[in-house]
């Protein structure tokens, strides 16, 4: 009965074949979350504004067997917003969650106007 509880909760928050996007996912809560993500086979596409922990983010992330990309994006800017998420349906060619985690909450606004609404 355990080991089927067990299963049970496993099968329940498995993410495999599941491409989620973090902004702010390079350290902090972003983070936090990118690990449980992976820890539950998501692959995750990463955005920050620092590339030096978004590299250290990366090979952290990999170490779970999951595939992750990692983009240098400042969710300020549209230009960037719509780039990047070009890139991560080229990489990913879906994308089914995204997790915003900008430091200033007035940049929600800029960032869900920029991307597609049948997300």
């Amino acid at each position: 009965m355990i080991l089927m509880m067990q299963q049970a909760r496993k099968d329940l928050f498995d993410l495999n074949g599941k491409d989620i996007v973090i902004t702010g996912g390079a350290s902090g809560l972003g983070l936090g979350y990118a690990r449980g993500i992976a820890k539950y086979r998501g692959s995750l596409s990463i955005w920050d504004i620092s590339e030096h922990k978004l590299k250290n983010a990366k090979a952290e992330l990999e170490s779970y067997g999951v595939k992750v990309t990692t983009h240098l994006v400042d969710v300020r800017s549209e230009e960037e917003i719509i780039n990047a998420y070009q890139q991560v349906i080229e990489q990913h060619g879906r994308l089914d969650c995204v997790l915003p985690m900008p430091v200033l909450h007035r940049d929600l606004d800029l960032f869900w106007i920029c991307l597609p609404k049948n997300i």
